[in-house]
């Protein structure tokens, strides 16, 4: 029978009774910008930066996330397939560093990796569209008010929260851009860049939010307690292990330097007189060798660290850490894990990051329209480069008529004969098509690879090469032929 519980008797939720066993709940709902004030976000970037430096287990998550969520290709959806070309040859053109990056640093694709790197460790970076058609990148600790140094007048008395000036509906108007100095302890001014120059790319969890807020915050003392607890098991390992050798004798009366209770021992005593340490002397260069004395024996120190309990509880603190990331342990560690679990693991996780693709996707979407407008415009003003790329839309067609689509790397067939077979089948059924088929697996430019295929097939013909057209024991395309061109005799001679 169930005991009455008489604190339950007022009506209200659990979690916001303060029973003092745990955290008092929290009283107010505030800002994100109040919760994490410019000082504690510097200060909170600097670990996570920290973190990634030194910890391996985050720099490996963090490398893992980035080639998960950062790898995309621009496939060019229009009707006439010269002008897709065109224009996918035109930003393969841009992707090198000297084209895009204003620094000359970069290529595009590895901009966007930095990009959603410092977004992630950040919670937020910027991305500045340049009047020269390249892209500058900014870094979230850099948009933030001066602490020190000259601020032109025009911006003393504009309220900078956190780096933004904010209109009525909490969308900023313009940012403010400072350098590091001093080693990085003080922001001094450097330039104010309006919101369409530059374009924040964000962690945003809440409707009000304005400046981003790192995933990792909350595994930041999960991770340095994972990595503090191994260091500390790592010098007692190496304590014990100075323990040496311990050497262990039966009893035969003697004291506890092995020698002879009634012995009269002087200073100048020969070797053989006193208990000789020499014998058991490791050294630290090399084989050693030990001369026992009958009934000794010697052993190892054997400390057991860590404990089998330390482990488990490590590989559970592991596992919570990763949550950060959205990764499963499987990727960490795939030995207790089946084949089917793995790749149950991997569909769960691919599924949770098409909503992390969305935002990465939506800012080379920008790109692309930015330097869209570039390289079909004939306004000189606009496309002052002449190397760069000049792009001309077929009859009536508008640059807002060109369809495209960022896709992100597909997963390649983990077991291809059962997989590949699944997707042909699938084809055939008419489930799915070859375009998605291919795009599925990081393979969208579908028209150029039958091209390709073509060109081959020509090749093949010209110069008479025998190429199996199917699985072992198939017919070969020259055998098909001839069969055919057989036929076609027997009919005429008939």
């Amino acid at each position: 029978m169930p005991i009455w519980n008489s604190s339950r008797q007022n009506f209200s939720y659990d979690a916001i009774t303060d029973k003092s066993r745990r955290k008092s709940p929290v009283n107010a709902s505030k800002h994100e910008s109040t919760i994490l004030q410019q000082s504690d976000r510097r200060k909170l970037i600097a670990t996570t930066q920290d973190q990634r430096r030194n910890l391996s287990l985050v720099a490996w998550a963090f490398r893992m996330h980035l080639s998960f969520t950062t790898q995309f290709t621009l496939h060019v959806t229009t009707e006439d397939d010269g002008l897709n070309e065109a224009i996918e040859d035109a930003f393969d053109w841009y992707n090198r560093a000297d084209n895009c990056d204003i620094s000359g640093r970069h290529s595009l694709k590895r901009m966007m990796r930095l990009a959603e790197g410092h977004r992630f460790l950040d919670g937020d970076m910027g991305v500045i569209f340049s009047d020269t058609g390249k892209l500058q990148l900014v870094e979230g600790d850099r948009i933030a008010k001066p602490t020190s140094g000259f601020i032109p007048d025009e911006y003393k008395n504009i309220d900078w929260n956190q780096g933004a000036e904010l209109n009525k509906y909490g969308g900023a108007e313009q940012y403010i851009i400072c350098n590091r100095q001093d080693g990085g302890s003080t922001l001094a001014f450097d330039s104010v860049v309006s919101a369409r120059a530059m374009r924040l790319y964000a962690n945003l969890e809440r409707i009000d939010q304005h400046r981003g807020v790192s995933p990792l915050a909350a595994a930041v003392n999960s991770f340095q307690d994972v990595y503090e607890a191994g260091e500390l098991n790592m010098m007692k390992a190496k304590a014990h292990a100075l323990f040496g050798v311990i050497i262990a004798r039966e009893s035969s009366g003697r004291g506890e330097l092995g020698i002879e209770q009634t012995a009269d021992l002087t200073a100048d005593a020969d070797d053989d007189t006193l208990y000789g340490e020499e014998r058991y002397a490791v050294k630290p260069e090399g084989t050693f060798k030990m001369e026992l004395a009958p009934g000794e024996s010697a052993s190892t120190v054997e400390s057991k660290t860590p404990s089998a309990e330390f482990l488990e509880f490590t590989k559970f603190f592991v596992q919570v850490s990763l949550l950060a990331f959205d990764l499963p342990m499987s990727f960490f560690d795939s030995r207790e894990s089946s084949y089917a679990g793995q790749r149950m693991d991997l569909i769960l996780y691919e599924f949770g990051n098409t909503q992390k693709r969305c935002q990465m996707q939506d800012m080379l979407s920008t790109i692309t329209n930015w330097k869209l407008a570039r390289w079909t415009s004939n306004n000189r003003d606009i496309r002052d480069d002449s190397e760069e790329p000049q792009i001309k839309l077929p009859g009536k067609m508008r640059r807002q008529d060109i369809s495209y689509e960022w896709i992100p790397m597909g997963i390649p067939w983990i077991d291809p004969a059962k997989e590949m077979g699944a997707d042909r089948d699938a084809i055939s059924s008419a489930l799915q098509s070859r375009s998605y088929t291919a795009k599925k697996r990081g393979l969208p430019r579908l028209k150029r690879t039958m091209k390709e295929l073509e060109k081959e097939e020509e090749e093949i013909r010209r110069r008479g090469i025998t190429v199996i057209a199917g699985d072992p024991g198939s017919e070969t395309i020259n055998n098909i032929e001839s069969d055919e061109t057989e036929n076609d005799v027997q009919t005429k001679a008939g």
